[in-house]
């Protein structure tokens, strides 16, 4: 006979975000779900690690784009919106969402697209107004606010390696990106220009904050197609924030789209921001699908995995090698990731055990 296991969500908390149901699970045929649980951990995993190279490939594609941040959000954003249309296209007809989900889950849709503009956002307006190691180190403190509204919302255990897997990547993070407090600690006789510093560091936990949160509507809609989900945020930037944003930042809007095509690079710019839309599509899906398959409190770690990859980039494209405090860095991120993927490998043999 089928065992009833009945849990009632909190309070108030809305269904989307509450994954505690009223389900009839066989005992013979538990084995087989966790089985697929596993495999939908490991597979969303690897759609992460992917999104996390392409967004790395994605920031050194632009680095050397001299183009506003809003000017150059609305035409990332454009780009994206035509890509998601073209593959609605390709498919012969929409999906029975429709373009922008359902209505139950519309409103975990927008605010994804909206927090995901504010990450975006706040994250290039930090770079531009502290180091950018600085403003990484700051940024990649998303997954710790990941694990903790994972928890707090979407009911998820926390975990007993949440201390030492925070400790591991945080410490990795700062060891890579040698922030100029720790200069200044290793170094009495070293010193730091502060002009902006403060704006750039509120900036930078504007976006770990928004891009903690973003796992999770990413999760609580989980049964969106993931066309949807980036086609409403590509659709929200590129219709409405963007363009607001260019409003209220230029004096003359149609005249600074107009000197970026005047421009004597205008044809490389454009190019370089055509490739890297392209290639954040492509990781903003990745990510959406990877984290709808996997608990974000066990994936959100490999997301520090984009710090020693892009250290990787620039020593490919740029021929800037680590350090030694570098490598002790990515050792300790990929300790942390390690730490992660051997949770998915238990749980899977404890499935099997069960």
């Amino acid at each position: 006979m089928p065992q009833e296991t009945d849990t009632s969500p909190k309070a108030g908390l809305p269904d989307a975000l509450s994954f505690s149901k009223t389900t009839s699970v066989n005992d013979d045929a538990r084995p087989e779900r966790v089985d697929q649980g596993a495999a939908d951990d490991i597979t969303g995993i690897l759609l992460v690690i992917l999104s996390v190279f392409l967004f790395a490939g994605v920031s050194a594609t632009v680095k050397s784009v001299p183009v506003s941040l809003p000017i150059q959000i609305e035409i990332r954003s454009a780009i994206q919106l035509a890509l998601s249309l073209v593959v609605v296209a390709a498919q012969g007809k929409f999906t029975e969402e429709g373009l922008f989900g359902r209505p139950e889950d519309r409103v975990w849709l927008l605010l994804r697209g909206l927090l995901y503009w504010v990450f975006l956002s706040a994250w290039w307006a930090s770079v531009t107004r502290m180091p950018v190691g600085d403003a990484t180190a700051l940024v990649y403190c998303s997954p710790i606010v990941t694990s903790l509204a994972a928890t707090l919302f979407l009911k998820e255990k926390l975990r007993n390696t949440f201390v030492p897997k925070t400790l591991l990547a945080l410490s990795g993070a700062v060891l890579i990106v040698k922030p100029s407090w720790l200069s200044a600690l290793l170094d009495v006789a070293a010193t730091a220009d502060n002009d902006g510093r403060g704006t750039g560091a509120a900036f930078a936990f504007v976006a770990a904050i928004a891009g903690g949160l973003l796992p999770i509507l990413a999760r609580a809609s989980k049964n969106c197609n993931w066309l949807v989900v980036v086609q409403t945020s590509s659709t929200i930037s590129a219709l409405v924030l963007a363009p607001l944003a260019i409003a209220l930042t230029e004096k003359a809007p149609m005249e600074a789209f107009s000197l970026l095509f005047q421009d004597e690079n205008a044809i490389e710019y454009l190019l370089k921001i055509a490739a890297a839309s392209a290639l954040g599509f492509v990781a903003l899906a990745a990510n959406t699908k990877g984290y709808q398959l996997a608990e974000a409190s066990k994936v959100c770690y490999f997301s520090y995995l984009e710090i020693p990859f892009s250290y990787v980039l620039q020593w490919i494209i740029f021929g800037e090698g680590l350090d030694t405090l570098g490598v002790f860095g990515a050792t300790c991120i990929l300790g942390s990731c390690a730490i992660a993927l051997r949770e998915v490998f238990d749980d899977a043999k404890a499935g099997e055990m069960a």
